[in-house]
């Protein structure tokens, strides 16, 4: 078990789970949820604008040229506000390059922004229907106790 505890425990490679839970008949399932990602944090105090008040590391909006503190304006040519910002997003998938109009100080500027996967995701675990029978029974005994 020490290669396992190297790569997966104390390393950061990310665990196996197809190939376990495929031994017991199952997969695992992840769907993205929530917004499309840009990376952009908007400042939780204003609810007229959508002021920018961080940006993660390695995000689209960050690499795209957005700054902390630039006003959002619009969002693909639609007015943005921090209450229907999630709304906007929602008109777009994932890959879409749209365009972000913000204010910074007083100046109007126009940046090309791609919007990347949710980064949030939930999993769920699904029985494989054409499965082994010794995976079926190796589900039946884990899922019994015994």
């Amino acid at each position: 078990m020490s290669g396992f505890y190297d790569r997966y425990i104390r390393g950061v490679e990310t665990l196996p789970y197809d190939e376990a839970f495929a031994a017991a008949g199952l997969r695992l399932v992840r769907s993205p949820q929530g917004a499309l990602s840009t990376g952009i944090v908007l400042d939780r105090n204003e609810r007229q604008n959508a002021r920018v008040e961080s940006l993660r590391a390695g995000s689209s909006a960050l690499e795209a040229g957005v700054q902390e503190g630039d006003m959002i304006l619009s969002l693909g040519g639609a007015r943005a506000t921090r209450d229907n910002w999630s709304s906007l997003l929602s008109r777009y998938k994932a890959g879409d390059r749209v365009t972000l109009q913000v204010q910074r100080f007083r100046k109007t500027l126009e940046i090309n922004l791609e919007l990347r996967e949710p980064e949030l995701t939930s999993f769920r675990l699904e029985e494989i229907s054409n499965a082994p029978a010794a995976a079926k029974k190796l589900r039946e005994a884990w899922l019994s106790g015994q």
